[in-house]
């Protein structure tokens, strides 16, 4: 039982486990020599995202569009703030959209803070989750330029590698968003 949870915990800095938030100490080089860690990715990745209108923010408008969609597999990362205590039917929503997310290979990111979320997204509202489509990356070595989506894109690619450690750990970390 120690060993497994000292796996879990290989990457993260032991100093913040008992406020349960794990930094990742790993900075990630891109391969245009930039140095960054997980929060920095996850920041980036939503910023495109809604940027490209691939994003879908709040409980409801993730439930409603996870309810009605036809290919839930063109999702690609859920990200949530855990809800604070004391908020039960919150609280079951979040665990029935992280369920179906896991259900149907979504990476499920746990991330710090809802402020810092929607002060990414440029948003006044409260919003404690977010749902980013999969980019239609271009194969430019087809003539035809055709899209694939089960391609992605650097940082999309990194933050896959961070979500498949941890897949199958019992407690997964909760990254620290950058702002900056």
């Amino acid at each position: 039982m120690v060993k497994e949870l000292n796996k879990s915990f290989s990457n993260t800095s032991t100093n913040s486990i008992d406020s349960g938030i794990f930094d990742v100490d790993d900075l990630i080089e891109t391969s245009d020599g930039h140095k960054m860690n997980t929060g920095d990715v996850a920041r980036m990745i939503l910023s495109e995202a809604q940027k490209e209108s691939r994003l879908i923010c709040g409980l409801n408008n993730v439930s409603k569009y996870l309810r009605e969609t036809e290919n839930p597999e063109h999702s690609l990362f859920f990200f949530i703030v855990p809800s604070s205590s004391g908020d039960s039917l919150t609280h079951m929503q979040e665990i029935v959209l992280q369920s179906f997310c896991f259900e149907n290979d979504i990476y499920i990111i746990k991330i710090d803070s809802a402020k810092k979320l929607n002060r990414i997204l440029g948003s006044k509202n409260c919003d404690t989750c977010a749902l980013v489509q999969r980019s239609a990356v271009l194969d430019m070595k087809n003539e035809d330029e055709e899209i694939d989506i089960d391609k992605f894109t650097e940082l999309e690619n990194i933050l896959i590698d961070h979500c498949e450690e941890f897949w199958s750990e019992p407690v997964q970390p909760i990254i620290r968003l950058s702002t900056t």
